[in-house]
């Protein structure tokens, strides 16, 4: 499993991959339901560990998305693994895959989002989370260690899959990442 503060070495090489503009991608047809279903027993535990609730809110029908598998699972793991580090106990995550906020859904993306009831993120720090390097040092951000490379990399390798990962937050209350990737072909 990737998790920011057991893989550092990897996160690195991942950067100085992408940096160099030397990370492979073999983009294919992936059913994201599949794949957050073989997420869910590697994150499980450290969910029941600190007393969260896990709720994946998926659609029946199967949604496939054009990525990477790899990169999309080191992706949502890095989500997901974020939300339970900044998470008090009790709390909640939640990962769904959503229309937009005006109710529609463009029929060539997808919308993957992992809301928490965590600390949040200053509303004037949310684009800076995303550079390399970056660890806020607030409440528990300043009791965890990490490289600041997760999230840089996570909206890196969602961008050279035709997507993106942003960001929105309430301080102090909650936080909800959503990526966004190109809907596959089903023709």
């Amino acid at each position: 499993m990737v998790v920011e503060n057991e893989g550092n070495g990897r996160y690195l090489l991942n950067f100085a991959r992408l940096e160099r503009g030397k990370l492979e991608y073999h983009i294919e047809s992936i059913v994201i339901q599949e794949v957050i279903a073989d997420i869910a027993p590697m994150i499980e535990p450290q969910v029941a560990s600190k007393g969260l609730t896990y709720e994946a809110r998926l659609p029946e029908e199967p949604i496939q998305v054009a990525a990477d598998r790899e990169k999309l699972v080191q992706i949502i793991l890095n989500l997901m693994s974020n939300s339970v580090k900044f998470t008090p106990t009790s709390g909640r995550i939640v990962i769904e895959i959503v229309e937009r906020s005006d109710g529609t859904q463009p029929v060539g993306v997808v919308f993957l989002r992992v809301s928490d009831t965590g600390i949040g993120i200053p509303v004037d720090k949310l684009e800076t989370i995303f550079d390399p390097f970056v660890l806020l040092s607030q409440g528990l951000a300043a009791r965890r260690d990490g490289t600041g490379l997760g999230l840089s990399i996570s909206r890196a390798l969602a961008r050279a899959m035709g997507g993106d990962l942003r960001a929105r937050s309430v301080a102090g209350t909650s936080t909800t990442f959503t990526v966004t990737l190109p809907r596959a072909s089903t023709a």
